[in-house]
């Protein structure tokens, strides 16, 4: 199994100034240090709950945005 750690965040605005997307960056490798992964994922507003926004929310909430969609996109949910 690879231990995923979130390693960075990258913010794009709109011309208001409101969040468009944010990619969050994971980094992750087994525990005999033989498989490694890496892993951009680009949230959207749409990828949140309704009634939430890109600006709503925290670094430990868009960490477990980023997992729910990284998860989705490997076992193609």
């Amino acid at each position: 199994m690879l231990n995923m750690v979130m390693t960075n965040l990258t913010y794009g605005f709109d011309a208001d100034g409101a969040t468009e997307y944010v990619n969050v960056n994971f980094n992750g490798r087994d525990e005999q240090n033989e498989n490694y992964a890496s892993f951009t994922i680009k949230l959207k507003n749409e990828d949140l709950q309704e009634g939430t926004t890109l600006d709503d929310l925290t670094r430990k909430k868009i960490d477990e945005y980023g997992r729910q969609k990284m998860l989705k996109l490997i076992t193609k949910q």
